[in-house]
């Protein structure tokens, strides 16, 4: 495996929640190298009110600045299927996937389907970013965390830890999940007693057979942030697991969302170069961009509620913002971190299994 592949996210935590120092908002300054880029740069997204924020606060001032126009595309949930087809066609499309998790983004650098940042490049955002933020191929962006979402106003009662979120009789109701194999196993293993720091290597055995009791009662397998929230306001579930970001826009429009961080699953993810994308200097400029304007960082935050490379985040936030983030120390000390190393060891078996379970095979 290439070299960056162990997550430090203990050293994020500790730099984006409590540090309280630094040279404050850098001011937004046009090169001639920037102001000569031009042309257009491609960037996938994840829908919704995620994009929205992301075009608002990221790619339109970028394209004042640059004069470069940022097409954004979503994808959610088919990023990696995706630039796979356009690699193999020998036609990448994309120049930055945003905020992918990071076992996708992990995925596609083992895969050579992301590019490498340039040392200079990579050297000046470590200077301005928290420690372990930058990697050979992306910046932090987006750390999120699944927690449990209930409406308390259908619930008969509303599910706080994982083995209460499998408790069917107490806790009754029609439930989702993510339609992914990695967060679901570690939701079972702890429905199943398993402490959140004995989780990895995980049991895939032990995890699909707690997986089946609760499959009868899903009745929907989410797979975009979109969704997880439309199946909440429809009404189709009345408990679920849900993104925490998508949780806070939820209770802000008025739901009545009650949330549980307790065994919550952490997931950092990366604003990363596509490799052979078709305007490699203007994705490396709205990198750049990106990492060195922490107001705007701020104020993607305060919307969404993910976690962001800078370290002059909190400052900008409000507390009610800081308290729906995944570092948030309430937060994180009830997380379980992805082990990224056991996943890519794992993905073929893992993912084979997934799809037979999902077909009704066990």
């Amino acid at each position: 495996m290439k070299k960056h592949l162990l997550l430090t996210p203990l050293l994020i935590i500790v730099a984006l929640v409590l540090a309280q120092c630094g040279s404050g908002d850098e001011e937004a300054t046009q090169t001639p190298e920037t102001a000569a880029l031009g042309g257009k740069m491609v960037m996938t997204s994840w829908g919704g009110i995620f994009t929205e924020t992301t075009v608002k606060n990221f790619a339109d001032p970028f394209s004042e600045e640059t004069g470069v126009e940022v097409v954004v595309i979503d994808a959610p949930g088919e990023h990696a299927a995706q630039l796979q087809s356009q690699s193999q066609a020998n036609r990448v499309e994309w120049d930055v996937i945003d905020s992918l998790d990071a076992s996708t983004a992990f995925f596609l650098w083992e895969n050579d389907l992301l590019g490498e940042l340039p040392s200079d490049l990579k050297a000046k955002l470590e200077e301005i970013s928290v420690p372990g933020a930058v990697l050979d191929f992306g910046i932090l962006q987006s750390s999120i965390s699944d927690i449990i979402g209930c409406n308390p106003e259908e619930a008969v009662a509303c599910p706080t830890t994982p083995a209460e979120f499998w408790d069917v009789e107490n806790f009754p109701g029609p439930r989702s999940l993510q339609e992914g194999p990695h967060e679901a196993m570690i939701w079972a293993l702890q429905a199943d007693g398993v402490p959140r720091d004995e989780i990895y290597p995980i049991d895939i055995d032990r995890a699909f057979a707690k997986l089946e009791e609760i499959k009868p009662h899903i009745r929907v397998w989410w797979t975009s942030g979109d969704q997880s929230q439309q199946v909440f306001r429809d009404r189709e579930v009345v408990i679920g697991t849900i993104w925490n970001g998508r949780a806070k826009t939820l209770m802000e429009e008025g739901f009545p969302l009650q949330v549980s961080w307790e065994g919550n699953v952490y997931t950092p993810a990366y604003t990363v170069l596509v490799n052979n994308g078709p305007n490699r200097e203007a994705a490396l400029a709205y990198i750049e961009w990106y990492a060195t304007h922490p107001d705007a960082q701020a104020a993607w935050a305060e919307t969404l509620s993910y976690g962001l490379s800078h370290p002059d985040i909190p400052k900008h936030l409000s507390q009610s913002a800081a308290e729906m983030l995944p570092e948030y120390p309430a937060n994180f000390e009830k997380a379980v971190p992805v082990d990224v190393s056991w996943w890519l060891e794992n993905i073929d078996e893992v993912q084979d299994r997934w799809k037979n379970f999902l077909a009704g095979g066990g």
